[in-house]
């Protein structure tokens, strides 16, 4: 063998162990559907980071509008729901809100019960005007703030209470 070939093998092993060395230390995160809500964790913190509205209060009104069994997409799989405020702890104060839930990564409840059943009843909700989740606009209504493939920006205010103290939100 020439020295040349010997060379771009040689290179060509220590690329591949740092590719493979590489790929094994950085996490791979799939995208889930159907998966359980983590109701005893609280919500992300970058959920804080560039919110419009972080609320406390119960929801009210929970609907699918224009529910399309036949059709799929994540579109078709948005909840629009209304909580009655109780406190604000940043951005526009309103007795309520009406806010657009869409996700693929969670089977949403299908009815308000189901939804305070498996989410709560004392929430503390975040509130965006843009999802990363899909590009569509929904009227003027906001975004509750859900990452791809990560959990809402719902939480009891039991399990987010410590969490808002530390951010100085309550005493």
């Amino acid at each position: 063998m020439t020295k040349g070939v010997t060379l771009a093998r040689c290179f060509a092993g220590v690329l591949l162990v740092a590719v493979i060395t590489t790929g094994q230390a950085s996490p791979v995160r799939a995208c889930m559907f159907d998966e359980p809500y983590e109701a005893d964790k609280p919500f992300y913190e970058n959920y804080f980071n560039g919110a419009e509205v972080i609320f406390r209060g119960q929801p009210v009104d929970y609907r699918y509008p224009e529910w399309n069994s036949s059709d799929p997409t994540i579109v078709s799989h948005r909840v629009e729901i209304t909580f009655r405020v109780t406190t604000t702890y940043q951005g526009e104060e309103r007795k309520t809100w009406t806010a657009v839930w869409v996700t693929t990564a969670f089977l949403k409840p299908i009815d308000l019960l189901a939804f305070k059943q498996e989410i709560g009843d004392d929430l503390v909700v975040v509130l965006d005007e843009w999802s990363d989740v899909v590009s569509d606009k929904f009227g003027d209504l906001p975004y509750v703030a859900h990452q791809n493939c990560g959990q809402p920006g719902m939480r009891s205010y039991a399990v987010m209470e410590p969490v808002l103290r530390e951010r100085g939100l309550i005493d």
